[in-house]
């Protein structure tokens, strides 16, 4: 597939991204490779209506939409966030792929909706991460405080890295499955399995707890969360610690 360099653009006015209101807009939709090499102050979105196209957008150092604009991608569609880069708001619909290697993400934060898969591994988000349906990685890179990490509807997230300074609020169907060991709530060890919600009401109403543990990766997680209705956070063994729970098993086994 031929890669192209985006260096002019051509901004029409049209109804935009996830919003409601009248933005200048570009749309990528041709099933090409896009690299995004310079900042541009306009909202984009990609393969918006355009099913089965697979456009894949590339924003590399120094490019991006600015700090006050949104990057949507729709249907297929593909976007990669690098190092340098700059965008104000990203959100996935359809069945879309976002993946955050690196960057700074601004007030507007990441948004995963429907079936979408956003994966993130490295990069500065200001705002937050939403999950409102799909499924979302999160194995590295920074989410600021005051922040959020929210999982809502029929949303998956999946917790094994990364430096995580904001609350934790979980709602409706939500699951959170966090990889890691030594976790602890409110002081407490609570060794591995499910917390769920106190009341059974929205996660505001829920009374505030504190999880503290280590990531698999190795990164300290102390967080306050709200779990609401019938969300839950999973907790897991990171690899190493379900090897060795593994092999004490295989022992007590063979001391029988």
């Amino acid at each position: 597939m031929r890669s192209r360099k985006i260096t002019v653009w051509v901004m029409v006015m049209v109804l935009g991204g996830c919003t409601s209101k009248a933005v200048a807009l570009i749309e990528l939709k041709d099933g090409q490779i896009h690299n995004i090499t310079s900042e541009f102050n306009d909202d984009v979105r990609v393969d918006y209506q355009t099913p089965g196209m697979k456009t894949t957008v590339n924003i590399l150092g120094g490019g991006g939409t600015g700090l006050s604009h949104s990057l949507t991608v729709y249907e297929d569609g593909f976007v990669n966030i690098f190092n340098e880069s700059m965008v104000g708001y990203v959100c996935a619909v359809g069945r879309s792929q976002v993946s955050i290697f690196g960057g700074c993400i601004g007030l507007g934060g990441v948004v995963a909706m429907n079936s979408s898969q956003v994966n993130i591994s490295g990069g500065w988000i200001n705002s937050g991460v939403s999950g409102i349906g799909g499924q979302v990685n999160i194995s590295g890179g920074s989410i600021c405080n005051p922040g959020w990490l929210e999982v809502y509807g029929t949303c998956r997230t999946y917790l094994s890295g990364g430096s995580i300074y904001s609350d934790l609020n979980l709602n409706s169907d939500g699951i959170l499955t966090i990889y890691g060991s030594d976790f602890a709530v409110n002081s407490q060890p609570v060794g591995y399995g499910e917390l769920t919600s106190l009341l059974g009401g929205w996660y505001n109403m829920e009374p505030c707890r504190r999880l503290t543990g280590m990531l698999a990766s190795g990164h300290q997680i102390d967080n306050d969360f709200y779990i609401g209705e019938n969300a839950k956070i999973v907790l897991v063994p990171e690899p190493a610690t379900l090897l060795l729970l593994g092999l004490g098993a295989v022992m007590i086994r063979r001391k029988r």
